[in-house]
């Protein structure tokens, strides 16, 4: 049901600075700007993080260079700019080859790799490639942090791929090891939380999603306020905890709340997840006339942002209950998905 969309998002929009960027900040060190970037980054304002990045990109030796590449690529995923991402990659596939670029950076580079590979809808290859990294780390205490996100994106990727129990896996692998890299209470778990509710509902375990939504919902809004992404998210996450005990009201309360959200940051992607939640949900209470008008919306936004065979269109063709069957032979991707299941 779109629970989740991806570790890093977009919120969009301080556009920082321009004239206004301290003549100062270049002479700070990478790692300081890097770390600022973070910080604005985490907050979905992928404007400011840009300008932080990109000083590094520009001037810095290759090793943290490539770092800020790595950065840069998961801009542009925020923004959906496929193209943008590619070209990165490939600045990024040249710098890892320098030998003064050391195991960190490029760690951080093939986890950007792995999540443009998802975003691509390409799950397998983008699973493959977590999954080698997470084994290409394990063990090394320079590369824990990268190591617990590489099991969390190929986490995040299983669910993708409808592999339930594995993700449930990877998941707890993954906060066993962030839980001692990261301070769980800061921004950056919040996200990290929903992504563990999220593996927790797929394969059943509602009340431990249930109180992983919560966790993340009480971080964002103590660090960033209520009315921002992360804590729609979580609201939109919630409705489906709702969902499932049958309380159809307040989940439709939960992700009308959410879509309210979305729409006042111009959150198309999220709006769209919150579109499909109340989909399925009016579906459920006989309103099926509010159900197409719904998911029919949610294709578009999807279909416009992420083109006709993206995987987060799979969910709202594969209901047969609003969508017209010859639509669902006509893509791809859920042809691919129903062959799968029939075989299986």
């Amino acid at each position: 049901m779109g629970l989740t969309r991806h570790i890093f998002r977009w919120a969009g929009c301080l556009i920082l600075f321009g004239s206004l960027l301290p003549a100062s900040l270049p002479a700070q060190s990478p790692a300081v700007l890097l770390a600022r970037g973070d910080d604005w980054l985490v907050r979905g304002e992928s404007d400011s993080a840009e300008v932080y990045y990109q000083l590094v990109a520009d001037q810095a030796p290759p090793g943290p260079r490539l770092e800020a590449v790595a950065r840069l690529i998961r801009v542009a995923l925020q923004r959906t700019e496929m193209a943008v991402a590619d070209s990165l990659l490939q600045v990024g596939a040249t710098l890892s080859r320098q030998p003064a670029v050391g195991p960190v950076a490029r760690g951080e580079f093939l986890l950007s790799r792995g999540e443009y590979l998802r975003e691509n809808s390409q799950l397998e290859a983008a699973f493959a490639q977590h999954r080698d990294l997470a084994d290409w780390t394990a063990g090394r205490d320079s590369l824990a942090r990268v190591h617990g996100y590489a099991l969390f994106y190929a986490a995040l990727t299983l669910e993708r791929l409808a592999v339930y129990d594995s993700s449930l896996l990877f998941a707890e692998r993954a906060y066993s090891v962030l839980r001692r890299q990261l301070d769980t209470t800061a921004l950056e778990f919040s996200s990290i939380y929903n992504g563990l509710g999220v593996t927790h509902f797929r394969a059943n375990r509602l009340a431990e999603a249930e109180r992983f939504f919560l966790r993340s919902k009480a971080i964002a809004e103590a660090t960033i306020g209520p009315r921002s992404e992360e804590v729609a998210i979580c609201l939109n996450n919630l409705s489906a905890i709702s969902r499932s005990a049958g309380n159809y009201p307040e989940a439709i309360a939960a992700a009308q709340q959410a879509l309210d959200i979305y729409r006042a940051l111009r959150d198309e992607s999220g709006a769209a997840g919150a579109l499909y939640s109340l989909g399925v949900y009016h579906y459920y209470r006989g309103d099926y006339g509010r159900t197409k008008d719904l998911i029919e919306a949610c294709i578009e936004i999807r279909e416009r942002l992420y083109g006709p065979d993206h995987y987060s269109l799979i969910g709202p063709y594969s209901e047969p209950h609003w969508i017209d069957y010859r639509k669902i032979l006509n893509h791809p991707p859920t042809r691919t998905v129903f062959r799968q299941i029939r075989a299986f």
